[in-house]
């Protein structure tokens, strides 16, 4: 997330060297919590603008006024590239507090959460995988894709429309949620370097699957609930990830601190 509300430092009249780091140290703060992405994204703008402004002033004296009385913004036709993010991010939380709902023991396991788990947590979560993939985002690319597929197997699992294949054991079911546990680790690890909410979500995600395959293998549903009661945490904090993304992004500053 870029943080736009951090204001320009002032720049003496003969530009120095000294106001060359208040810059450097200005555009730290506003990036320090951007995703690479986001990053390239922001200097590629920039570059932009700082042709556009010396083009201006090559040309329109007049112009060029105009332009600095609008802050440096002019009525162009560009675009910044959307952020699909808080579509994953949704689409994962809102289907985790759904499923962990009934792991929790407060709902029942119904085509209420199959159909949600099909459509918003896979189906969307895989749009908005390959979207972060085009984007050069490697790491939102492969957790909202991996996940995405998690969700319509997890589906698959449930409903077993292969009539000569067994349904899941609860020991299988256990080994297929570890393997979850792992993936969900390392994917921990990478948002060490991301903000706090990030961390939130994945660590809630890993701890999930762990009590999860642990209440599987041991049969103990005191482990399950368990498990329901830290899933509802996690999808929450995705959701409000999500919500926290379009809204600081609409405002341009941080209105949800993540």
């Amino acid at each position: 997330m870029i943080h736009y509300d951090i204001p320009k430092p002032d720049i003496s009249p003969d530009f120095t060297l000294n106001d060359i780091h208040k810059i450097r140290e200005w555009n730290y703060e506003r990036l320090k919590d951007a995703t690479v992405n986001e990053q390239i994204d922001f200097y590629n703008s920039s570059i932009q603008k700082f042709k556009q402004e010396i083009n201006i002033r090559s040309t329109d004296p007049q112009s060029a006024d105009e332009y600095e009385n609008k802050g440096g913004e002019m009525s162009t036709t560009e675009h910044s590239k959307a952020n699909p993010g808080p579509l994953g991010l949704l689409g994962f939380g809102m289907t985790t507090v759904l499923l962990n709902l009934h792991n929790a023991g407060i709902i029942e396991l119904s085509i209420v959460i199959v159909a949600m788990g099909l459509a918003l947590g896979g189906t969307t979560q895989i749009i908005a995988g390959i979207l972060e993939f085009c984007g050069g985002n490697t790491f939102g690319g492969t957790a909202f894709t991996a996940y995405g597929f998690f969700w319509i197997s997890l589906c698959l699992i449930w409903i077993n429309p292969f009539e000569v294949i067994g349904p899941a054991s609860e020991v299988s079911m256990a080994v297929y949620l570890f393997l979850w546990c792992i993936f969900t680790f390392f994917m921990f690890i990478g948002t060490l370097k991301h903000n706090t909410i990030s961390k939130v979500v994945f660590l809630s995600l890993t701890i999930l699957f762990f009590l999860l395959a642990l209440g599987d293998f041991t049969g103990n549903h005191t482990v399950t609930i368990a498990a329901g009661y830290v899933g509802i945490i996690c999808g929450l904090s995705a959701m409000y990830s999500s919500f926290g993304q379009v809204i600081n992004g609409e405002f341009k500053k941080t209105i949800l601190p993540l």
